[in-house]
């Protein structure tokens, strides 16, 4: 799935796997219809099997508004592993763009670091040493924090941005939306799943660097499009996404699995 997402060569072995699991499972889940589809395509043995969606939940009381929390004026917020899959690169490249138009304008990255293909070092040092010197002070590496702080950052973030370029189903964009925070995410993949463009978040192609800074431009300098895109987005997540929801529905799916198993 994500070997074809992202265009690298398949691991044999592991290609292997996925196959010989997919062939002995006697029902299919997944957490978006894009994953079902997507993988019906790449084997086609599944094609005439029934698959249930079971979205990624969100814990909606964890990840809610916090009034108490101050804003943060001119936040760009990115969450989630720093590496070229997540759209790291654009992302940064796009800030480049929107940084010398508004000057308030900061972005933090939060998340784990990962290896640079190029290099085999760090992804967040190599990244880090594209940023040019003007900016550098505007661009903070948070690294990796508990969910509670995670939840917090969110709260207090002007813009939270998603672009990744392969996802099955971005649980960071969900907490996001569920926090209430004006969102930007990927239009690829699961992203029209997610949310709805122009209604519960911007849809952008993240490989569209110009378009990806055009959209941020756009929601930092408009503040009722920021919360009406924030409302919505928690509504959403609240009728769509809501852990308290999608629990009794993971659990009945398993019970229904374990029942057709045991009396067939």
């Amino acid at each position: 799935f994500f070997a074809h997402l992202e265009g690298r060569p398949l691991r044999r072995w592991r290609a292997w796997a996925e196959r010989r699991s997919l062939r002995r499972a006697t029902h299919l889940c997944a957490v978006s219809d894009f994953v079902a589809r997507t993988t019906a395509a790449l084997v086609p043995s599944l094609a005439a099997r029934p698959v249930t969606v079971l979205p990624n939940p969100v814990d909606t009381q964890q990840f809610a508004p916090r009034p108490d929390v101050a804003q943060h004026p001119g936040q760009v917020l990115f969450v989630g592993t720093l590496c070229d899959k997540k759209g790291v690169r654009e992302l940064l490249q796009a800030f480049a763009i929107v940084a010398p138009q508004l000057p308030h304008a900061t972005l933090e990255l939060v998340g784990r670091d990962s290896r640079d293909p190029a290099t085999g070092g760090s992804y967040a040092q190599a990244m880090a040493a594209l940023i040019p010197s003007a900016l550098f002070s505007r661009v903070r590496f948070a690294g990796v924090l508990p969910n509670a702080e995670v939840a917090e950052a969110l709260a207090r973030t002007t813009l939270f941005v998603f672009p990744s370029k392969a996802e099955a189903q971005g649980l960071a964009a969900l907490e996001a939306m569920a926090t209430g925070a004006p969102c930007i995410i990927s239009a690829l993949g699961p992203g029209p799943e997610t949310a709805v463009h122009e209604e519960s978040a911007l849809l952008v192609d993240p490989t569209n660097v110009p378009a990806l800074a055009a959209a941020m431009t756009r929601l930092l300098g408009d503040a009722a499009l920021r919360a009406q895109l924030g409302a919505a987005a928690r509504a959403r997540c609240l009728a769509h996404f809501d852990l308290a929801q999608l629990a009794p529905r993971n659990e009945a799916f398993y019970a229904h699995c374990v029942a057709e198993v045991r009396d067939g």
